[in-house]
């Protein structure tokens, strides 16, 4: 059966508006062309529209008052994936990255922290000596500070200056670093970012730095001496830090400084965030400059934040050692090139690798060794894999090894907090949003910053929905707090409601206390498992990606009913193909959760796959096994639009898009907006007519003609009509194995079809 376009190659939010239309009240209406008329400010009348297409929205099923299984739902750079903006782009923007950087740093930056400096850089007596040779030689005053201070002070003359203020002491010392500057020329990150950074510390063997794995320590240069704190500066900063983790895959944490006139600031970026220094003049504490920039030029490995667990081998690989339980030693080489790493600077962190025990050129790669960084408060992946071992559970991961390998607080901030700081100043600069859904909410920083003209207040006062798209850098009002009102809507999550009662403020740097402000410790933990499996894009044939989605539904069943773990994170990355059997097994049980637990984990916040997530979750509603399965569907879906065949590239360029009608994709569109509004989106997408007509239309044709009536058959599985609600069903049945039964039957009566299809497929481009 081939599903022919005739429809609308893409959803857009104009065919939602389209519907919205025909169920709004005379009222509404008017409000909305009042404000078409009225205003210039076009974000403000998609902030209106936003608002009454989430006021319309019904819920299918009741959200529990007191939700306490579920984890906030937060989102990081982790979802620049190739569905949101390199699909799009040759190369990633600070436009682009720096609303989700915002929004992942936002509540898990501190500074003034007052032990940091002798924390990192104790004194020594070579740094009093050489300030003391300083002042000897005129170099340095205490009245007028460094005469070769530069103004202004660009990179290439602060850099000089750097150096003659530091050479003598550092001089002959080995290993010592150099400090370089990239003014002249870009580092091209992971993602194709091109950046500038100002100063870096590079074991770089000749200027200028290159690459982003040759950077030790970031500094940004700034002539003003005002804006330490101020949000752009520090995103700019956390951008370069993000490059640096994506780059450095043995990377524990990160070096950084910010040098805003004379004013010096030293942080240190890890996996919970970033944690700053007390602000110093370097004029008027000359000794304490000394210390640092004379420290940075002579850490080594350890200290400079790279793993210490994982050393250099004899050939090309690295290897860890680990220790098992009677006491033997067991060398684990890993492969040079990670095979996954986490983008997000906030975040667990992951990194995996492909490991063997041999490292002779022929062995084979058997294992995934995967580092990574869990809330203290999650139950270990490696307690979830042990326990669907012991159930019997096949298609998930074997477990092999796990270790521990200390926490945050310990082995990176050394017992450094926040809790010794200052309170917060509202007059900083800093960002200052709305906590909740709303967390995007506030007004721009400068007038510079402005996207458009102010709205009148009479338009003001009729919506009290934050704007959509965000703002990036909104500034506090110094005037009163800001009060945005959520819409009645019972499919709002938990942390909604609670911001419509009254929200809090809160700003991108804060200078009070870590625990205050609920950020949860981090503990790192390796995990060793098998087989090594293939990413889901490469399947090897049609028949084969749905023997592929069987056994890893198979899988999830077992491990839910028999394990008692539900996965809750189903997606590209967590489906995998055995590439000795060709079956599909689940890994990344990271946010799995036992559904019996009493209580939420703990931990602040999760990080989901935006694009698989099931509708229902984007409403806040307790996570079931039912969402999982849709995840399946989302899945099959996203292969369908990017993936033109076995074996083949994702499509990730515009131009290949664009070979099937494509300007953007549904997944495309979602990454864009909230929780609810993609939520909203992603309803109308499975609606029975638009699914057929404009979503199914968005898939490869090649895609389409084996998959497409496997996914219209889930999509009425999934998705039924409620007879009484008149409106689709997102909920979860009562009875779990008719749906597990119904979602594998279908798939079951493909599988001959598709394999018919297959062998006589001749000729396709």
């Amino acid at each position: 059966m081939i599903l022919q376009q005739s429809g609308p190659a893409f959803l857009s939010v104009s065919s939602t508006v389209d519907t919205l239309h025909r169920t709004l009240g005379n009222s509404e209406l008017e409000k909305l062309h009042n404000a078409i008329i009225s205003t210039e400010d076009d974000s403000f009348i998609w902030e209106l529209i936003f608002s009454l297409i989430e006021s319309k929205s019904k819920p299918q099923i009741p959200v529990p008052a007191n939700n306490v299984q579920n984890t906030p739902h937060r989102r990081n750079a982790d979802i620049l994936t190739a569905t949101t903006l390199e699909s799009g782009k040759s190369q990633i923007t600070h436009a682009d990255i720096d609303p989700y950087l915002r929004e992942e740093l936002d509540g898990h930056i501190f500074y003034d922290s007052k032990d940091f400096f002798d924390t990192f850089f104790p004194a020594k007596a070579c740094v009093s000596r050489l300030f003391q040779e300083a002042i000897t030689s005129g170099i340095y005053t205490p009245d007028k500070g460094w005469a070769q201070w530069p103004a202004p002070s660009h990179q290439n003359n602060v850099l000089r200056f750097v150096y003659s203020a530091t050479e003598s002491e550092l001089t002959g010392i080995k290993p010592r670093y150099s400090y370089g500057t990239s003014c002249t020329s870009v580092i091209v990150g992971k993602d194709n970012q091109k950046l500038y950074p100002d100063i870096a510390d590079s074991n770089a063997r000749a200027p200028p730095i290159q690459f982003w794995d040759q950077v030790r320590v970031i500094g940004e240069l700034k002539a003003n001496n005002k804006i330490s704190n101020h949000a752009d500066v520090i995103l700019q900063t956390a951008g370069y830090v993000r490059q640096i983790f994506q780059s450095q895959h043995s990377r524990v944490f990160v070096h950084a400084f910010t040098l805003c006139g004379d004013l010096l600031r030293a942080w240190i970026f890890d996996r919970s965030g970033g944690l700053g220094s007390q602000l110093i003049s370097i004029n008027k504490e000359p000794e304490l400059f000394l210390r640092v920039f004379c420290r940075y030029a002579t850490m080594d490995a350890k200290d400079t934040g790279f793993d210490p667990t994982i050393r250099k081998s004899t050939s090309d690989t690295s290897y860890s050692t680990l220790d098992s339980s009677d006491s033997k030693k067991t060398k684990m080489f890993l492969k040079p090139q990670a095979i996954f790493s986490s983008r997000a600077i906030v975040s667990r962190g992951t990194v995996i690798w492909a490991g063997r025990t041999n490292d002779t050129p022929c062995a084979d790669w058997n294992y995934a060794i995967k580092d990574q960084w869990r809330h203290t408060d999650r139950v270990p992946e490696a307690a979830h894999l042990q326990a669907a071992r012991e159930a019997g559970v096949m298609n998930v991961a074997n477990y092999i090894y796990d270790e521990e390998l200390g926490s945050i607080s310990a082995i990176v901030r050394r017992g450094l907090h926040s809790g010794n700081c200052k309170g917060t100043k509202q007059n900083q600069g800093s960002l200052t949003t709305s906590t909740g859904s709303t967390s995007h909410s506030s007004k721009r920083r400068s007038d510079s910053l402005s996207a458009g003209p102010r709205r009148s207040k009479r338009l003001k006062s009729q919506i009290s929905r934050p704007m959509m798209p965000p703002p990036l850098f909104p500034k506090p009002d110094t005037t009163r707090q800001p009060t945005y009102t959520a819409q009645p809507s019972a499919r709002k999550s938990a942390a909604a409601r609670q911001s419509a009662s009254g929200p809090q403020s809160r700003v991108l740097a804060h200078k009070v206390g870590i625990t205050t402000l609920g950020s949860k410790d981090r503990e790192r933990s390796r995990l060793v498992i098998s087989p090594l499996g293939k990413d889901l894009t490469k399947f090897q044939s049609f028949t084969g990606l749905l023997l592929v989605f069987r056994g890893a539904i198979k899988g999830h069943r077992a491990l839910y009913q028999k394990a008692h773990i539900l996965h809750r994170d189903i997606s590209i990355n967590n489906v995998l193909i055995d590439q000795i059997t060709g079956d599909g097994f689940l890994v990344d049980l990271d946010l799995a959760i036992n559904p019996r637990r009493p209580t939420a984990s703990g931990a602040p916040h999760r990080t989901g796959t935006f694009d698989f997530m099931a509708i229902g979750v984007h409403y806040g509603h307790l996570h079931t096994y039912r969402h999982d399965l849709e995840s399946f569907f989302w899945l099959l879906l996203y292969l369908c639009i990017y993936c033109p065949g076995p074996d083949n590239d994702p499509l990730t360029s515009r131009a290949k898009l664009k070979v099937h009608g494509l300007q953007e994709t549904l997944f495309q569109t979602i990454a864009k907006l909230r929780d609810n509004i993609a939520a909203v989106l992603k309803e109308r997408a499975v609606g029975k007519r638009e699914f057929r007509e404009a979503t199914i239309a968005q898939t490869h044709p090649h895609m389409r003609e084996m998959f497409g009536e496997l996914l219209m058959n889930w999509r009425d599985i999934l998705f039924p009509m409620d007879i009484k609600l008149e409106e689709t069903f997102i909920g979860t049945p009562d009875d779990e194995n008719d749906l597990y039964d119904r979602m594998l039957a279908a798939l079951e009566q493909q599988i001959p079809a598709v394999k018919m299809k297959e062998d006589n497929l001749r000729g396709w481009d």
